[in-house]
């Protein structure tokens, strides 16, 4: 039979120190790769097997980190999505969400190496995934890209590809003068600062599949807020240039597009990202990507699970797909 003793020498760790970690003694100060690998001996050692299955503390205690603001996802109906999804998940797991760290608001450097596992929702700096991960292995991204970092789990939807999908649909429909309105994607460390600007999927997408068709690009990059989707409009519309349709990043910035064509009664076709609900709404509805918010926050606490309980050692990169949801601003 597997004494404690026996996981202490293999972990080369002393036995007092297994047994505050089995025994989940979170005042112990503790590396958490330490804790994953007397974790991990105590499972191949068959050590309680039936008790730590049922009562380990990193089944019970899962920490989200994110980028966003509280007042910024009360707005934004995507992110409350993922929140509802990561939730409802929790819930079936019987899994605890214990602390949320909002980046923006930190007071003190950010310690996750308690918790059993950890979600991370937003745009990370690639060096700050590695800073995260040596606090906590267990970590899974929720992000707009599939960032790969070795041993992390990631899960996103296919934006690349509906972006072609809907701009080769213009281009079925005889469009070749196609606007795009969005704006740029800001990465932070984990301070909470933003310390990049770079290219949104969406966007890098339309000026690859612009390029391939040798046609111009007319992209206004105005910011994120229904205010800026008004001025990027203006914008093109006060040019010379002739525009077919608009590619949107963004539903909510959709709502301003829509708001300028109306009011200058111009036809032009539009499609956008995320099917808010207000979207079927509008008038004309909007033709939009619905992407499966609610299934990528469920899916990334699955994996954080199966992180946590060693269920697999090996990290998955998932995509999810979406769908395009055709309205009446482009019927394809």
């Amino acid at each position: 039979m597997t004494t404690i003793r026996d996981i202490a020498q293999k972990a080369g760790v002393s036995a007092g120190t297994v047994s505050r970690i089995l025994n989940e003694d979170d005042t112990l100060s503790v590396a958490a790769s330490t804790r994953q690998r007397v974790v991990q001996l105590a499972d191949e050692l068959a050590y309680n097997a039936e008790k730590l299955q049922t009562n380990r503390r990193w089944t019970k205690s899962i920490a989200v980190v994110t980028t966003l603001s509280a007042e910024q996802e009360q707005v934004d109906e995507y992110y409350r999505k993922i929140w509802r999804g990561i939730y409802e998940a929790s819930e079936k797991k019987g899994v605890k969400v214990s602390h949320i760290f909002r980046l923006q608001n930190l007071s003190e450097p950010l310690d996750v190496s308690k918790f059993a596992a950890v979600i991370f929702v937003g745009a990370i700096e690639k060096y700050a995934i590695h800073e995260l991960y040596l606090k906590n292995p267990n970590l899974v991204l929720i992000d707009d890209r599939l960032v790969h970092v070795d041993g992390v789990d990631a899960v996103t939807t296919d934006l690349k590809e509906k972006v072609f999908e809907l701009l080769n649909a213009f281009w079925t429909s005889g469009y070749r003068d196609i606007a795009f309105v969005g704006g740029k994607r800001e990465s932070m460390d984990l301070s909470g600062h933003y310390v990049s600007v770079d290219d949104d999927t969406r966007y890098a997408a339309y000026m690859s599949w612009m390029q391939s068709k040798h046609l111009t690009p007319r992209a206004v990059l105005a910011g994120w807020r229904t205010a800026d989707a008004v001025t990027a409009t203006n914008e093109l519309l006060n040019s010379e240039e002739k525009i077919d349709a608009i590619l949107v990043a963004s539903d909510p910035l959709a709502v301003g597009v829509l708001k300028v064509l109306s009011e200058n009664e111009h036809h032009i076709a539009v499609a956008s990202f995320n099917d808010v609900e207000i979207g079927k709404y509008l008038t004309p509805s909007l033709t939009t990507v619905h992407i499966p918010a609610e299934e990528i926050g469920q899916t990334a606490l699955v994996q954080a699970v199966e992180r946590s309980t060693n269920t697999r050692n090996w990290p998955i990169w998932l995509v999810i797909p979406s769908y395009i949801v055709y309205r009446d601003t482009f019927v394809n």
